[in-house]
């Protein structure tokens, strides 16, 4: 039951692990692909244009051929339990202005909502407490 409620279902949670810099400086072909599959359904949800999507893809191509590839040991050694991810790629994409679609296109994927679960994860324990009397 647990499997059939989980994210990873989706093929958009699943192609969001193009955004772990270990994975953009170990596999940048498959990551290209991941990130072209989010920005495809991100056009069809109309969050961004496609005129936005295409620039934004050739960004993250020319960001992980050159960025990336010259940064190879930063990517790799990241380590999320001292460095937040979003503060990681901003040290990256920031300083240079040829990416700023790109730069917007992460924002929007780093702030995905987990809507309402902490609420509903609450009523549930809140009702395995509940003792009839």
């Amino acid at each position: 039951h647990a499997m059939d409620k989980s994210p990873m279902n989706y093929i958009f949670a699943r192609c969001l692990k193009c955004l772990s810099p270990q994975y953009m400086a170990e596999c940048a072909e498959s990551c290209e692909t991941m990130f072209e599959k989010l920005l495809s359904k991100m056009a069809s949800y109309k969050t961004i244009s496609c005129k936005m999507a295409n620039v934004a893809k050739s960004q993250f191509s020319k960001f992980l051929s050159s960025v990336v590839r010259n940064n190879r040991h930063a990517f790799v050694e990241f380590d999320k339990n001292t460095q937040g991810l979003d503060s990681f790629l901003w040290s990256y994409l920031l300083p240079s202005k040829k990416f700023e679609n790109l730069c917007e296109v992460f924002q929007v994927l780093l702030i995905l909502s987990h809507g309402q679960a902490h609420i509903e994860r609450g009523f549930s324990d809140n009702s395995k407490l509940l003792v009839e009397n």
